[in-house]
């Protein structure tokens, strides 16, 4: 029984550690962000989106604020057909190393495959 209550004790301590994850989150979460998804980018406004996502990485200290508006920017060009700025923006260093890994891979190879069939 002793042995149950000190595994008790260590498991809240335990808890807390994973509380840094959620601290991006918190830097990510910027109303300009959000206006700019819903005002523009969700109603296919793909240019006007990408001019705001440019500025507002330009604007952001945050290197993981500034990856994710360098991403969809560079998701309005892909939306435009605008693959080689697309590219260039997904292989630059703000985006390679401050967003998912997995999605910019993604795009990367669908703007190397699309590039040819402009």
């Amino acid at each position: 029984k002793k042995k149950k209550k000190k595994e008790e004790i260590t498991t809240p301590e335990e808890k807390p550690s994973p509380a840094p994850s959620p601290k991006p989150l918190v830097e990510e979460a910027n109303p300009d962000f959000d206006t700019i998804m819903s005002q523009y980018y969700k109603k296919d406004k793909f240019t006007e989106a990408m001019v705001k996502f440019k500025s507002l990485a330009d604007r952001v200290s945050s290197n993981s604020l500034r990856g994710k508006s360098l991403f969809f920017a560079a998701l309005c060009h892909y939306n435009l057909r605008d693959y080689r700025s697309a590219l260039k923006i997904l292989l630059s260093e703000d985006v390679q190393m401050n967003y998912d890994k997995e999605r910019v891979d993604f795009y990367v190879k669908r703007c190397l495959e699309n590039r040819g069939n402009k």
